[in-house]
């Protein structure tokens, strides 16, 4: 891990993102929970599946998936060269394994 960071707000949490890699390679996975009065993205006719999760291609190099409220994206551009970068389906094996806590504003559940 080359990164952890998580946001906690009034309602607890509101966001965390990891990097994971070396110096190379690496991707970013963030997780952002939806505030009440914003509505996130329909990804439920995503381009991809994840597992359970439907998955939207959101620009190059970005995929992203609703889970629980919270938009889960992953960025993949950071394997340096284009062509050294991670391919899609390896995103998208990563994506699968997404598990998000039952309870987010329980730090213990982490």
């Amino acid at each position: 891990m080359l990164s952890c960071s998580v946001t906690l707000g009034d309602r607890g949490f509101e966001e965390g993102a990891l990097r994971l890699g070396d110096d190379e390679r690496w991707f970013s996975l963030r997780v952002e929970r939806a505030h009440p009065d914003t509505r996130l993205d329909d990804t439920a006719d995503g381009d991809l599946s994840a597992g359970p999760y439907e998955v939207r291609r959101q620009g190059d190099g970005v995929l992203t998936m609703v889970v629980d409220g919270c938009s889960v994206s992953l960025v993949r551009e950071g394997w340096g060269d284009r062509d050294d970068s991670a391919s899609e389906a390896e995103a998208v094996r990563l994506l699968t394994g997404y598990r998000q806590a039952d309870d987010l504003d329980d730090v213990a559940a982490w």
